[in-house]
């Protein structure tokens, strides 16, 4: 019975990953997320669908978002208008460690993860982590000034790559590897891409 539910599964997750045109594992992702809607999936993974009809274009987010918030208020409210620890909340971050263990086989005991409370915390570790003075880090133009700034105070080599209408200018990317040897990282936004508003287009993500 329960290698017959894991075939089943299996099976939904590649159907889904199929009909969103994404990969396994963002599929499963969304399933472990109770997303198994390819229509409801496509709005959650590109911001978009194209029957405006469909029941997800204008799902009750609100009344969830209220639902929410009245329970977090009510349980904890002080705690939930404060900042956390900078490695992120502690009980989310168990929670994460053991989904890690039992659904992906990762995680030992001595390992740790970290939940950033926003991108500028994230982009600097990364930089922290991965970047030497004079890298050079490939962004778009124009791109999140919280994010450049970021970049700049480790003094990395910045080098913009025009946007086209759907996403980064494949072409002028290349170029600008080609021209830049000692790239060290990339750093894009697909989804609603700040501040011109943009999302990347499938093709371009595969690209």
């Amino acid at each position: 019975m329960e290698n017959n539910e894991r075939m089943l599964n299996d099976n939904e997750i590649k159907n889904l990953a199929s009909a969103c045109k994404t990969d396994y594992f963002t599929a499963s992702l969304l399933m472990a997320r109770g997303i198994k809607d390819p229509e409801e999936a496509k709005l959650f993974l590109y911001g978009t669908i194209k029957d405006l009809t469909s029941p997800y274009a204008y799902k009750g987010m609100s009344e969830a978002v209220e639902k929410i918030t009245a329970e977090i208020m009510g349980q904890n409210p002080i705690g939930a208008l404060q900042y956390s620890i900078s490695e992120g909340y502690p009980p989310l971050r168990d929670m994460m460690k053991e989904m890690c263990r039992s659904r992906y086989g990762v995680m030992g005991e001595d390992d740790d993860l970290i939940i950033v409370s926003g991108a500028q915390q994230g982009i600097d570790l990364v930089c922290k982590c991965l970047c030497n003075e004079g890298d050079t880090i490939i962004v778009e133009n124009p791109s999140f000034v919280g994010a450049l700034n970021t970049l700049r105070s480790y003094n990395a080599n910045l080098v913009g790559v025009a946007m086209d209408q759907d996403g980064i200018n494949i072409e002028k990317l290349e170029e600008a590897l080609k021209a830049n040897s000692n790239t060290k990282l990339m750093y894009l936004i697909p989804n609603f891409q700040n501040p011109s508003g943009i999302t990347m287009s499938y093709e371009k993500r595969k690209a």
